[in-house]
């Protein structure tokens, strides 16, 4: 895991691993689930990644994970490791765990190289050594290779050879996993007619690479192919980096909580302490108001983006008066923040310092304005 960890720069999840370590040594946990917890922080990193899903943002997550799993685990008296699964298949909005369906979807379609290169050999290599126990392949020599190559704009050869439509057959493949191999010989093969790159002495027929078997097989590389090799490696990274399903379900409508939704007495929300909300079915834990606020704003955001902007680009004034702005951050008196900007990549700065009330009468602002049912949001707190 640190592999991936130091690839894509993020060690936001380090105070979370820190700790389980604590739990192992106070042995709450075993080595074994310590085991199955980094396995499953892998996969959460490489699918978020292949499935371009923001990374950078994950840092309120994980550091909301160790008390949410604490909480849930006192409340059921609950496994640790059953929770922390629980937590992270259902975690919603910026942080959620892409499926098996979107996972599957983005290894075959997307162009992989272009935006996660230094990833694909972690994958390529991952995907090799899948069902390996012994004799595993190390990464020193090999690097990766394009079978089409990324050269074919200048490349009359494999122009002609994939034919009329060769420029979409290379823009909609190129990059992606079923055009994508490993070699030691990446300067032998060079830009080499396909059938060469086969039968060259170091070329496909005679690698040992499990990689590049099915490239020894076929006559010709051409989309069809490069898909189909697509699919048949994609099924084996589901393998490689698998999701995971809790043995229970820690459902949130029990006996100890109120709930208030957005078309009752929400003033009734005064004094207390958000423990999770449901949107749409869509479960979001909470350790304020304004981590919560912040959490609907970027659910609203990533579905209504469009009208969302709109109401953006009027800034304070209007039906979000004093609920949005276009100016920067800004503190008050005593330094505490007034104005935060609480949507990734998005330039606008949101109200925060507020009630719990006012909080959910600008989400009532919001959901009518999108047009969304008041009762689609129904807010949890302890009794």
């Amino acid at each position: 895991m640190g592999r991936i960890l130091n690839e894509l720069k993020n060690a936001v999840v380090i105070p979370f691993l820190f700790d389980v370590f604590v739990k192992l040594e106070e042995h709450d946990i075993t080595v074994d689930d310590v085991i199955e917890i980094l396995k499953i922080i892998e996969s959460y990193f490489f699918r978020r990644a292949v499935c371009k899903e923001r990374t950078a943002s994950t840092d309120k997550f994980f550091s909301n994970l160790i008390s949410e799993v604490n909480n849930i685990r006192s409340r059921h008296n609950a496994d640790y490791l059953d929770v922390f699964k629980y937590s992270i298949m259902t975690a919603s909005g910026n942080y959620t765990f892409p499926n098996d369906k979107a996972f599957e979807t983005a290894l075959k379609e997307n162009a992989l190289y272009n935006y996660i290169p230094k990833l694909c050999k972690y994958m390529l290599l991952t995907i090799e050594n899948y069902g390996r126990a012994k004799e595993r392949v190390t990464s020193d020599s090999l690097t990766v290779e394009h079978v089409m190559p990324q050269s074919t704009p200048k490349n009359t050869y494999w122009q002609n050879y994939l034919g009329l439509n060769w420029q979409n057959i290379y823009e909609n493949n190129v990059h992606t996993l079923g055009n994508l191999t490993l070699t030691g010989y990446n300067s032998d093969l060079s830009n080499k007619p396909f059938d060469e790159k086969k039968r060259m002495d170091k070329g496909f027929c005679s690698s040992p690479l499990k990689l590049n078997k099915y490239l020894s097989e076929v006559d010709t590389w051409n989309e069809a192919n490069i898909r189909h090799r697509g699919e048949i490696l994609a099924s084996i990274a589901l393998k490689c980096w698998p999701s995971c399903q809790s043995l229970n379900n820690y459902n949130t409508k029990e006996a100890h909580y109120n709930s208030v939704s957005l078309d009752g007495d929400i003033s009734v929300a005064q004094g207390r302490k958000p423990e999770f909300a449901e949107l749409n079915g869509t479960q979001i834990f909470a350790t304020s108001w304004k981590f919560l606020y912040s959490e609907i704003m970027n659910l609203l955001y990533k579905e209504y983006q469009e009208k969302m902007q709109l109401a953006f680009d009027f800034g304070n004034q209007g039906t979000f008066a004093n609920i949005i702005s276009k100016t920067e951050e800004r503190t008050g008196l005593r330094g505490e923040k007034l104005w935060e900007q609480i949507i990734d990549d998005n330039p606008i700065y949101f109200y925060t310092n507020k009630s719990a009330p006012d909080f959910l009468a600008a989400l009532v602002k919001w959901f009518e304005y999108l047009k969304i049912d008041l009762d689609n949001l129904k807010i949890y707190f302890q009794q």
